[in-house]
């Protein structure tokens, strides 16, 4: 899996490495003769443990490191700390990534966690279920989101420019990367803790710039958007503290994925022996039926 992740140039996104490294891990541990549906992998649980070291061997590799195997001593994200960082971590550090972690775990059927529910229903194996919940978790709608967020906040140089940028992103009808929730019409309950934590974590490490850039960013969006019902979520805070962890914004996606894929694993596992076919119904509304001409005739 190593020499895989090694062979990714540098010009292959890390949730697209993360992904095909996972791929590849079924490969590895389903023989043909497996059960296809997986279930001893599933209560097994092991799947969670290796997300977390591809995500730590696709930083090395991103970071130009020699290839290195996680410590079995250390906890998930002691090791990934390691590898964002460079370093053993610290306690504060490794209580930080597991804060993080579980907020993002899960969040209702989120479309991720939905999507793997879906290929679960099939009785698919949990690394063809995962792959498909890391498909869905890619795109700038979800993961991507806080990579985009962490790009907008490193770019803004100060707290004047944090606001000047919102009015300016507003007033043109542009979104604001870490506002907006399908299931929110209030603020995200989740960025109370974030908000404090990025706060701490912030001035601990001297870099309270970025936390008021962030608090800048999220008065001025409230002031403009609440008033439509737009309030801020996860990413805003998250992303800020995945980048306080060490994290470049591309590698956000991979250390939010880290974390859902616990909550995939644990919904799926706890539902294996009642989970239904998902079959949605459609509706047809197109065209009405139009007559088809003979063959042979204009």
């Amino acid at each position: 899996m190593l020499d895989l992740v090694d062979g990714m140039g540098p010009s292959v996104h890390p949730t697209r490495a993360l992904r095909a490294g996972v791929s590849a891990l079924g490969c590895h541990e389903l023989a043909v003769d497996d059960d296809l549906a997986g279930q001893q992998h599933w209560r097994e649980l092991r799947i969670v443990g290796q997300v977390a070291a591809l995500v730590g061997a696709v930083i090395d590799r991103r970071r130009g490191r020699e290839r290195r195997a996680p410590d079995p001593a250390s906890s998930l994200a002691g090791s990934v700390v390691s590898a964002l960082a460079g370093r053993p971590p610290t306690g504060d550090e490794r209580e930080l990534l597991d804060l993080l972690w579980v907020l993002y775990a899960a969040h209702g059927l989120d479309t991720p966690t939905f999507t793997s529910m879906i290929v679960a229903s099939c009785l698919a194996d949990p690394y063809a279920t995962v792959v498909a919940g890391l498909s869905a978790l890619r795109g700038p709608r979800q993961g991507g989101a806080g990579e985009h967020v962490l790009r907008v906040l490193i770019s803004l140089e100060g707290v004047d420019a944090a606001e000047r940028w919102v009015r300016q992103a507003v007033d043109a009808g542009g979104t604001i990367p870490g506002f907006g929730h399908p299931s929110y019409r209030r603020p995200d309950p989740r960025v109370v803790v974030l908000r404090t934590a990025a706060a701490t974590h912030a001035g601990r490490l001297g870099k309270g710039r970025l936390f008021e850039v962030a608090r800048a960013v999220e008065e001025e969006a409230t002031r403009r958007l609440a008033p439509k019902g737009v309030f801020v979520n996860i990413n805003l805070y998250g992303a800020l503290l995945f980048h306080l962890l060490g994290a470049e914004p591309a590698e956000v996606p991979c250390l939010i994925a880290a974390a859902r894929v616990a909550g995939i694993v644990a919904l799926v596992e706890e539902s294996l022996d009642t989970v239904r076919l998902y079959r949605p119904l459609t509706r047809y509304v197109g065209p009405p039926p139009r007559p088809v001409p003979p063959r042979g005739r204009p």
